[in-house]
């Protein structure tokens, strides 16, 4: 059964701009994606184009992140780059003649079913002549549960949390812990450890080749498995 029932609504303003005109539009990136069976997630690209005859300096604002519990996450992807909501304008970027530029937003629904989140980005080109061009509304609601349960004990948490250069994963949320995968945001496995990694009561994961942004994991016991999130920041 599809867990997510999407909507997506996009409302585009265009603006007399002196040296060009953008256009914006808006892509669905098919169905919902299973990240590595911790949690779904859609993602929404949004491809911009300058139509005009001059480079234009432009930047992206999150004018509403409406997150119905705190296990919701949603991140902008710009370039090599990813923020989190915790950055509510990205830093601004150059698009030149006839250049298409793609923004990424994935938004992360935890285990929560029946609820409903409002995302609002908003695209201005900065300078003279400039202003806002665009914005896009994309509604995300669940339907049902997902199977992995996420940890959410005071003392089980990972920590710290943000991390800078470590996090510590304690390993006593599970019975027997066999392995531990560690997920980035694309649903990339990152990490894994397991045999003489994990008979601990903790785990050190180091992050310093880690990108900022937010990460999922696993920890597999020998008779039940829990998931959850941490953040690393820079």
């Amino acid at each position: 059964m599809n867990r997510f029932v999407f909507y997506l609504s996009a409302i585009l303003f265009l603006t007399g701009i002196s040296v060009a005109t953008a256009q914006v539009t808006v892509n669905l990136k098919g169905e919902p994606i299973r990240t590595a069976g911790l949690s779904d997630y859609q993602e929404f690209e949004i491809t911009i184009k300058n139509e005009g005859f001059a480079p234009v300096t432009f930047y992206v604002e999150r004018t509403t992140n409406d997150l119905p519990d705190k296990n919701w996450a949603s991140t902008i992807c710009m370039g090599d780059l990813c923020y989190d909501a915790s950055v509510s304008k990205p830093n601004p970027d150059v698009l030149n003649p006839n250049e298409e530029y793609h923004v990424n937003f994935t938004v992360y629904t935890g285990e929560v079913s029946n609820a409903t989140g409002t995302f609002v980005l908003k695209f201005v080109i900065e300078g003279f002549g400039g202003g806002e061009f665009g914005q896009v509304e994309m509604n995300v609601t669940t339907s049902d549960l997902s199977s992995i349960p996420v940890i959410s004990e005071p003392t089980l948490l990972p920590y710290p949390n943000p991390a800078i250069t470590d996090v510590t994963l304690p390993l006593t949320a599970v019975k027997s812990a066999e392995s531990v995968e560690v997920y980035d945001i694309t649903g990339s496995r990152v990490r894994l450890f397991d045999g003489s990694e994990v008979t601990g009561e903790t785990l050190r994961v180091s992050t310093t080749d880690f990108m900022p942004g937010i990460y999922y994991y696993k920890i597999v016991g020998s008779e039940e498995t829990r998931s959850g999130t941490f953040q690393v920041i820079r």
